[in-house]
Order: structure tokens, then sequence, then C-alpha cells
């Protein structure tokens, strides 16, 4: 919600608390994978819950900016994660079969990786900046691995072995890698060919669906879901601190993200474009198959008012030059930063505070269209807006 005063023939947004909601699509079978490509289309899988496979032949589904839902994809054996690099085209994990199919944006089939290639995929996201995408390879033995499928079809072995453990999730933090064990709820950061552990979710003590689903990123932080405890995680990959971001009970109630329940959440994306976040409801005690959407997902209550503070932000959209404004009630050190929806510093400036108001000019012709969140932070007070360019 925006209250539009008009100063100095400028318009100037004063924000109040945006809602986070949940919301259901019902149609289709959203039981595993998410990925969204560049329009903002969002594809997923349908995993076979239980053998035998393949009866019956599985799907990955896409449901559209218009709010429709189709089938992209059929013929898979067990449709798995799901990765879009920058040209829209779309990699499929199908698990059982032991390969990865890929997709021009209209379904055609473009490319099936060979016998020997991959051991049960689970997980594929794009690496930045490339056509290559990282996998990697659940197992149930010794033979987990994390690889590298480059655009020409080679695939190069990056790690094998523990800690690995059923890997399925993979998220970027800017160019690093973050992957995520099912099995135990371990997450690592992938760097210099070395796992690190950042942090592991919480256990619910029930061996059957004690499950860490997939992973995703967005303003510096890694969302994961927990398929047993009906929730999604926040994880801060610098401190490894979890916090429960949203879910309580099994569930699927709508509405306000304090009362909206999951059930059994499995795959999750981040929509850069919005800044939606996508769930798969998989059914933690059976197949549900619904495609949950979180609306303002990064605009927690905090964000949008400080005792100390009061920022105005605009033009917004933005063109060339963002204006800040803000009127301090106490003259302590500011920081100011603003970061990409995948967690990139883009611009971050300290000010000694010496008046009561502060106005700077930042150039932004020079940056990508997207969205972008500015952070203001004075001593422990914060607050954060959306910017869109």
């Amino acid at each position: 919600m925006c209250k539009k005063v008009l100063l100095l023939s400028l318009i100037l947004c004063s924000y109040s608390i945006v809602s986070q909601t949940v919301s259901t699509v019902t149609e289709g079978n959203f039981h595993d994978g998410l990925a969204v490509d560049s329009q903002g289309n969002v594809y997923g899988s349908d995993f076979p819950p239980v053998a035998p496979f393949p009866n019956p032949i599985k799907n990955v589904y896409k449901y559209d900016t218009s709010g429709n839902v189709t089938v992209f994809a059929t013929g898979f054996v067990s449709p798995n994660g799901i990765g879009i690099n920058s040209q829209d085209e779309v990699y499929v994990c199908d698990h059982f079969a032991n390969n990865i199919k890929k997709f021009s944006s209209d379904g055609t089939l473009l490319m099936t990786t060979t016998i020997g290639q991959f051991t049960t995929p689970a997980g594929i996201k794009p690496i930045p900046n490339t056509l290559d995408m990282l996998v990697v390879e659940y197992n149930n033995n010794t033979g987990r691995k994390i690889k590298q499928l480059s655009a020409d079809g080679t695939v190069t072995t990056l790690f094998s072995g523990a800690p690995l453990n059923g890997p399925a999730g993979i998220a970027f933090i800017g160019d690093t890698p973050y992957i995520a064990n099912f099995n135990d709820r371990k997450i690592f950061r992938f760097q210099n060919s070395i796992l690190t552990e950042v942090a592991q979710l919480p256990s619910s003590n029930n061996p059957q669906t004690d499950f860490l689903g997939f992973l995703t990123s967005a303003n510096g932080l890694l969302y994961a879901t927990h398929f047993g405890l009906n929730s999604i995680y926040t994880i801060n990959p610098m401190t490894g601190e979890v916090n429960l971001f949203a879910g309580s009970s099994q569930g699927g109630q709508d509405g306000e993200i304090s009362i909206a329940t999951f059930n059994g959440p499995n795959g999750i994306i981040v929509d850069e474009s919005t800044g939606k976040i996508y769930v798969s409801d998989a059914g933690s005690s059976g197949p549900v198959k619904n495609l949950r959407i979180i609306e303002n997902a990064f605009l927690s209550v905090e964000d949008f008012t400080a005792d100390s503070f009061k920022l105005q932000a605009f033009p917004n959209p933005v063109k060339d030059n963002l204006k800040i404004e803000m009127k301090l009630n106490i003259l302590d050190p500011l920081e100011i930063q603003i970061i990409d929806i995948k967690g990139k510093i883009i611009y971050q400036k300290s000010f000694t505070i010496d008046d009561s108001e502060l106005s700077l000019n930042i150039s932004t012709s020079t940056w990508h269209e997207g969205t972008y969140i500015l952070h203001c932070v004075q001593n422990d007070k914060k607050v954060t807006k959306k910017i869109i360019i």
C-alpha cells in the first residue's frame, strides 16, 4: 500500500506494512522440484511417491503468468529437480531413469544425457553467468556426487562422497553454491572443491518424514523446506542461524502467512521478478501435489518501521537515479545497502550523521532490470524496501 504525497513536484512513496499471504493452485500435480523462467512462468515436477516405476508416466507442469496450468513435458519415469538457464532452456532430472532432459521453452526435447553420465540426479540449477548447470546425485550408496553439466553436454565430477547424504537442494548466493542434503537436513557451502557445513534444519523425530526438500535463496538468505515439520525455514549462511519462516501443523490453510499451513512442503523457488516464493506441497501423509504461492515473501513486519528514522525512496520503479530522503530522530551512524534478489551487494555505504535529515542520489543507469532490496540500518533498527529497476 502506498500513500502518495506531492512534494517539490515529485511523487514520494511512504510505505506501510504489506501483507504476506499464501494461496493455493490445485490444478496439475506440483509434487517436487520447481523452477521459474525469465518470464515468470513456474515449472513443477510430478515425482511418483511410490513404486512401481514408470507407471503411470509422469509429467512436468507449467503454471503461466496468467494463472493457467498445462503439461509442459511428459514421458518421465520420475521427474525431480528442475533448472532453467538464461536462455529459458529447461533441464529436468529424471531421477530413476538416471538421465537429465533438456527442453526448449516451448517444450521441444533438445537433449537427453547418455547412459552412465548420471545416477539418480536429484537437483539441478544454472551456474551464474554461464550456460552450464550444477547437478547433485542423490544415490543411496557412496556414489553421491556434485557434477557440472556443460552446455555442450560434457559432464565433470566436482565432488564425491561424504558429507553428501542424499543431496537434492541447490541454491546460489552470488556465485557461491549451497548444497542441501535430503536425508540429514544439513546445508553446505561449496567453495574451492570443499563442502563446509553451514547449518542443519531441526528434526521432526520421525524417520519417515524427517527430510529437507529443496533450497532457494533471496535477499542474502537461504530458504529450505522441511517435509516432516510442514515448514519453511530461513538460513543465514554467514552465521548459520536457522529461523522459522512459515508453517506449523500439517494442513492446507491459505491466508496470512502467520496462520497459513503446509502439507509436506518440498520444492521451493523464488520468482526474481516479483519477489514471490513458490512451494510444492507433496503431502507428508499422502500425495497432495498443490502449488503454494507466498506473496510479498521478503517484506516482514519489522521491515517497514523504525522508531529512529523514516525513509522515502523515489521514484519507484527507478529509471536512472534513485533518490533517498531520510528523517532521523537519533544522530547515530547509519548504513545503507542495496542488494539484488540473489543477495549480491550492488551498493553499500556508511554515514556519520550530524543532521536530522539525509538526502542522497544513487545512479542506477547501469543496473540490470529487476527487483532490488534496500536496507537502511541504524543501531538495532532496520527499514527494508523493495525497489524496482
